[in-house]
């Protein structure tokens, strides 16, 4: 019986952490700042002053087999990224995503999970499902900054033009 309080009680903490999570708006700044970083490490060599100078370092790597991108805001180095799995039924095409947030010492802060449909003429938004994994920590101060930021720069500035010396990096890796 008394197991079953302290997992009860358990379960409606770790509830109010995801709804915290959910409250700040966490999902969607995560897929947004990865949508948006993954192509740092090419835009800064190619055309740095089109991209926020507060991130510092952006870099490819792969964390546990999924691509991410490593990168350094306000001294503190954090790694975002995605994985994907395709799940093609009869009737529709549906892409499992996951995507990620790791501090320096490759410690998973953040994670959701959803999926992208195909319409027929693409694939869609991501569909948020859930969160997977939730570490609150100041961090989450940064992240929000950090998006804050990098929508200002991208309503003020110009993107990087795809052309064929520059080409727009493929989504197939995904």
């Amino acid at each position: 019986m008394e197991d079953n309080l302290i997992e009860d009680e358990t379960k409606r903490e770790i509830q109010r952490w995801k709804d915290g999570a959910i409250s700040l708006g966490l999902p969607r700044i995560v897929e947004f700042l990865f949508e948006e970083i993954r192509f740092y490490p090419e835009w800064q060599e190619k055309s740095p002053e089109n991209c926020l100078m507060e991130i510092v370092h952006p870099r490819k790597v792969l964390i546990d087999k999924m691509k991410g991108v490593v990168f350094s805001f306000e001294d503190t180095e954090y790694t975002v990224g995605a994985s994907q799995r395709n799940f093609f039924l009869p009737d529709s095409g549906r892409i499992f995503r996951e995507y990620f947030l790791y501090n320096a010492n490759q410690t998973l802060l953040f994670s959701i999970s959803g999926y992208v449909e195909d319409s027929g003429y693409g694939f869609t938004n991501f569909n948020f499902s859930g969160i997977t994994a939730y570490i609150p920590g100041d961090w989450t101060d940064d992240i929000v900054k950090l998006q804050r930021l990098l929508k200002e720069h991208t309503a003020s500035e110009a993107r990087p033009v795809a052309t064929a010396e520059f080409p727009r990096p493929s989504t197939d890796h995904l």
